[in-house]
């Protein structure tokens, strides 16, 4: 019986911390993603130590993989996202994200639709914040 290591590999903007390519050098020292049915919102919060030149910025595209070293194939994408915020503290920068949902549930649009389907009216309001629908179900036309 062989005991497996996680490994893991997140990417900050142009930015990426990857465990498989240099599993002793990784600066990432706390991961946490949470993901959520509802209300829409996933989120990630990642320590990383201080060391090196990692910067990432409010508003980059964040992708997290993991899984466990001696599987086969890569790790698995679990979260993409955006980071929201960043705190550089002495020996840690803190950095904290939310999956596309957010987009959603901070949009205020008020609109009005009239003879569309469900899955017309899902993909205009996602498409209004930048959200990419990858399957809407269609009904009945909507009065």
């Amino acid at each position: 019986m062989s005991l497996l290591s996680p490994t893991y590999s997140v990417t900050l903007g142009d930015q990426r911390i990857d465990m498989g390519s240099e599993p002793l050098a990784s600066t990432l020292t706390h991961i946490d993603v949470q993901r959520f049915m509802g209300p829409l919102v996933d989120r990630f919060d990642l320590a990383v130590a201080r060391v090196g030149s990692l910067a990432p910025q409010r508003g980059d595209a964040a992708q997290i993989m993991l899984g466990f070293a001696g599987e086969e194939g890569q790790p698995v994408l679990v979260m993409t996202g955006t980071v929201d915020e960043v705190d550089s503290g002495p020996e840690v920068v803190r950095v904290a994200g939310f999956g596309s949902g957010a987009l959603l549930s901070r949009s205020r649009d008020n609109r009005t639709y009239r003879d569309k389907t469900a899955a017309e009216i899902v993909e205009d309001l996602a498409g209004a914040v930048g959200v990419t629908v990858a399957e809407a179900e269609t009904s009945e036309v909507l009065p």
